[in-house]
């Protein structure tokens, strides 16, 4: 995509320090393991997160003691606008939210956001997955953000909804695809990302205390592929063997060892085959 988003935060010295929102999911909280971190006692470990939508960015507090702030507005999410001002915490450091054009630098023409509500980024998603996506994992990430905005309303049945509608396991139904195991496992450092196929769902089911069993079996799966010719693979076999199993979901899919979910795959490579 043409268009990304930048953090200016004031430096002690007075001038701004730019930081790119490069993931889709951009962490930031008190934690080192976040995205952003921000060592100040008014901002829980993990705060809040921006997620790419699109060509905009949702702002979701992950229900941090002291809030986060959108012009001076607590909010639980809110679409965000360019040269919004962001606040973690009551009294917490403020930040500015910029949108430019990669190429330009420039402020891309798109509508203000006006205060967002559960109902009204529903709706905006809803639409947005009218549109036939060009990319089957920006697809994947719109599904994933409504799914969490309806579970967050409580709306169970809606989420279920939503996620079965983006079925990845129906290109197995089709024979002319001719998907090898090789093939479907290939890449598997990429696919152990943190907010990848396999990790990020894992972590949004337990999230809300659903334990991923099939996606933990996944995970495990992709740290024990060992392929020939595939070389991320060969990668990820000598770091898990020179180093650990905890050490390269610590390392690759930012899963400390204390996570809950490094510990699942961790018990599940550990179990007698």
């Amino acid at each position: 995509m043409n268009v990304r988003g930048e953090i200016y935060l004031a430096a002690p010295n007075g001038e701004s320090r730019v930081v790119q929102i490069e993931s889709p999911r951009f962490t930031i909280g008190r934690g080192a393991e976040n995205s952003l971190c921000i060592p100040a006692t008014v901002v829980s470990r993990s705060h809040a997160e921006l997620i790419r939508v699109g060509t905009d960015y949702l702002l979701r507090d992950l229900g941090s003691t002291n809030g986060s702030f959108v012009n001076g507005v607590r909010v639980t999410e809110q679409m965000l606008n360019d040269g919004d001002t962001l606040r973690f915490g009551s009294n917490g450091p403020e930040m500015a939210f910029r949108l430019i054009k990669a190429d330009s630098g420039a402020v891309p023409a798109h509508p203000r956001h006006e205060q967002s509500t559960a109902e009204s980024l529903i709706h905006s998603l809803t639409g947005q997955l009218r549109n036939p996506q060009a990319d089957v994992s920006e697809e994947a990430n719109l599904r994933r953000v409504l799914a969490e905005t309806h579970l967050n309303k409580g709306d169970f049945d809606q989420a279920l909804e939503v996620m079965a509608r983006y079925n990845i396991l129906a290109s197995f139904s089709n024979a002319a695809l001719m998907d090898t195991i090789a093939r479907v496992g290939r890449d598997p450092v990429r696919k152990l990302q943190a907010d990848d196929r396999l990790v990020g769902p894992a972590k949004l089911a337990y999230r809300y205390g659903i334990e991923p069993t099939y996606l933990i079996q996944g995970c495990a799966a992709a740290l024990s592929f060992a392929e020939p010719g595939d070389p991320q693979a060969a990668e990820l076999q000598k770091l898990t063997k020179e180093r650990s199993a905890e050490y390269s979901l610590d390392f690759i899919s930012q899963l400390r060892p204390w996570n809950p979910i490094s510990k699942l795959i961790r018990d599940m490579l550990r179990e007698p085959k």
